[in-house]
């Protein structure tokens, strides 16, 4: 009876892969995220996000930067990404980072 092959399997618990809760209520503040890629030449891409001032952590994507022309958008590079929004938090990381370093937080 001890060596008989069991005639379901057990389902296992998945709970360990969850991941850990942040120990705060996040606080966001809108930015610019300019998230850097290697196709060919390094290059930024702008997006508007928002961070967490308390832990960095990234919230939301919004859409790129954008500007009307006529009846169609045309996407801002970086740099004209940066004059348009200079008001708001500038953060240089790599693309597929979901975190900004809170010591580049200019006041």
């Amino acid at each position: 009876m001890e060596n008989e092959i069991p005639k379901y399997r057990k389902k296992k618990n998945n709970s360990s892969k969850s991941e850990k809760k942040s120990d705060h209520k996040h606080e966001y503040k809108d930015c610019l995220v300019l998230g850097k890629v290697n196709w060919g030449n390094q290059h930024y891409i702008p997006t508007l996000r928002e961070y967490c001032v308390l832990c960095g952590k990234l919230g939301r994507k919004w859409e790129p930067p954008s500007i009307k022309i006529g009846n169609a958008y045309q996407y801002l590079d970086a740099d004209d990404a940066v004059k348009k929004y200079s008001y708001l938090q500038v953060f240089y990381i790599d693309y597929l980072d979901d975190c900004v370093n809170l010591d580049e937080v200019k006041e």
